[in-house]
């Protein structure tokens, strides 16, 4: 349960123990995920259709929960689960057939008709489309609309906590460091937690 000291002592472990941090640090390993994936992201939606005001601020979506599978950076095969609720998605993804116990995870925002993870790369795009006073009204919205967020991670947790699993993601930017922190997600060393006990409440 929350409060208890396990989410600290297995965050740790695992940066400790981990083959993804064998020959690097988890800081520089988190370094160069951000300048990598970053970079890819904001190349990818450059040739996303111009941003209306219509499909920035469209009706929100449903429920929703869908597996999905794709070619990695390096040609890997991934298998993901993404759950979906308004104007918030969270997704875990791991190679397919692996038996390991250990997820990547993303929280998404809708913009639009495509998801987008980066806080830099969604300003960006608003901004050069719609203008400065379109981005902080998507901000307010992102931000008033945290219980569906949290519904996402609490369906997150839930299959994390099915076979005791735990996902792990480097941190994207000081403003998902925000986020995370009053979602009250284990942070370690620049990667954010998910562990299966881990639930938010409906406030």
């Amino acid at each position: 349960m929350r409060g208890d000291g396990y989410s600290e002592k297995k965050a740790v472990e695992i940066l400790q123990t981990d083959c993804l941090f064998r020959y690097e640090s988890p800081e520089n390993v988190a370094e160069h995920e951000r300048q990598y994936n970053i970079d890819r992201w904001t190349k990818q939606i450059q040739y996303r259709d111009m941003l209306t005001e219509e499909m920035l601020f469209c009706p929100p979506r449903k429920r929703d929960r869908n597996k999905v599978s794709y070619t990695g950076a390096e040609g890997a095969s991934i298998k993901a689960i993404r759950w979906d609720l308004s104007y918030w998605g969270v997704m875990l993804m791991k190679e397919s057939g692996s038996k390991n116990k250990k997820w990547d995870w993303q929280i998404d925002c809708h913009v639009g008709e495509t998801y987008c993870v980066a806080p830099t790369v969604i300003r960006k795009r608003i901004v050069s489309d719609l203008w400065e006073n379109a981005y902080e009204r998507f901000k307010k919205r992102q931000w008033d609309d945290l219980r569906s967020l949290k519904w996402c991670l609490n369906e997150v947790c839930t299959h994390l906590g099915k076979d005791n699993s735990v996902a792990l993601s480097w941190v994207t930017s000081p403003s998902s460091q925000r986020l995370i922190e009053k979602l009250k997600i284990r942070v370690e060393r620049e990667w954010a937690f998910l562990f299966g006990h881990y639930y938010w409440g409906r406030d």
